[in-house]
């Protein structure tokens, strides 16, 4: 197994997710090469741990090209340094590496809004809107109970029982059933007169986020 690698040895050159523009925004897992040898690439799969590449594949830099052409990373100027505690993620203007707590809060607070548009766009009649929507904010965070119930609304809507007990399935890990269906009651209810959330159900306090991307503790 490769030795661990400090992250100051390194800096980001691009990322190895192929994204959709429903998967915007989402952290996503770096490409690193070595500051002082760039020619040698790091690719994902891996984990960052207390500052360390742990388990990465070295590739040189023409065959990091290569799988920029063949679009299974993606490759960016200029390359920034990489730094200890900091995340990539991708924004609508694009790459971001940023300290994870402010990744993680600016990606919570996209998802919050993600949901209230897309609460707006539902009881509006914009179906689509609202599946796009929700989708982004599942994308910034994997646990927005919200925007999975609205999808679970609009299964209902559709008549697609199977789709709407997929997505309570996808929020089993933190919210009973039982409780899911409260929310997707309330979202599928008549516009004008939205079915109440009991207190407990507040969605600001609701879990967020899960781990995104990839294993990362660095």
């Amino acid at each position: 197994m490769p030795l661990p690698i400090s992250v100051e040895q390194l800096e980001v050159i691009g990322y190895a997710d192929s994204l959709l523009s429903a998967m915007v925004p989402s952290v996503v897992p770096p490409v690193f090469r070595f500051r002082d040898h760039p020619d040698r690439v790091l690719v994902p799969p891996f984990m960052l741990n207390g500052g360390f590449v742990c388990g990465a594949s070295e590739i040189t830099g023409s065959e990091a090209r290569q799988l920029g052409n063949k679009g299974e990373i993606v490759l960016f100027e200029p390359p920034v340094p990489a730094q200890s505690g900091f995340e990539l993620w991708m924004s609508e203007s694009g790459p971001r590496y940023e300290s994870r707590t402010l990744v993680k809060n600016t990606l919570r607070r996209l998802a919050r809004q993600f949901v209230e548009q897309a609460e707006i766009a539902f009881r509006g009649g914009d179906t689509e809107g609202a599946e796009q929507l929700c989708s982004a904010a599942v994308s910034a965070d994997d646990r927005s109970t919200a925007a999975l119930a609205i999808k679970g609304a609009i299964r209902r809507q559709q008549g697609d029982a199977e789709g709407e007990r997929l997505m309570a399935e996808l929020t089993e890990a933190w919210l009973e059933p039982a409780e899911f269906k409260v929310l997707v009651d309330h979202y599928a209810a008549t516009p004008n007169q939205p079915a109440p959330i009991p207190p407990h159900f507040e969605t600001s306090r609701l879990p967020m986020r899960g781990m995104a991307a990839y294993p990362a503790a660095a």
